[in-house]
């Protein structure tokens, strides 16, 4: 749950800065691409539960 309320944060931050350069529907395609780019560098997020188990 802390981690949504923090990317939730991030994403608003960076939407509202790059509006502050951009104007909004661009600052929307940047952040979109951000979050693109994100998961494909990590899919798993940025906390990764970790099990014993063997799956």
């Amino acid at each position: 749950l802390r981690g949504a309320v923090i990317a939730a944060l991030a994403l608003g931050m960076l939407n509202s800065f790059a509006e502050f350069w951009t104007d909004a529907s661009l600052a929307k395609v940047i952040v979109f691409a951000v979050v693109i780019a994100f998961l494909q560098v990590r899919p798993q997020g940025l906390v990764v539960l970790r099990s014993r188990a063997l799956t």
